[in-house]
């Protein structure tokens, strides 16, 4: 980025870094909720193994979607954008 917007860069990064965990954390909830068996044990929600497997592979699915996505970011071989 210009050496300009230089934190206002840092700072949408770590914007998006908190909106990520604000987003991650009620899809798991929601596909716990989706393959849930109905099964409640002293008013818990009892899941099973594969419902948290399920639930939580959005995690690994994300982590390579960044992956994939960081080859679109443009090398500056630390020259400043001007």
């Amino acid at each position: 980025s210009p050496k300009h917007i230089a934190a206002t860069a840092v700072s949408v990064t770590n914007m998006f870094t908190m909106i990520g965990g604000a987003i991650f954390q009620p899809v798991v909830g929601i596909l716990l909720d989706l393959t849930w068996s109905g099964q409640i044990a002293n008013g818990m929600h009892i899941y099973s193994a594969s419902s948290y497997t399920l639930a939580l592979s959005i995690l690994p699915i994300g982590l390579l979607i960044t992956v994939a996505l960081t080859f679109f970011l443009k090398e500056t071989y630390c020259q400043l954008i001007t």
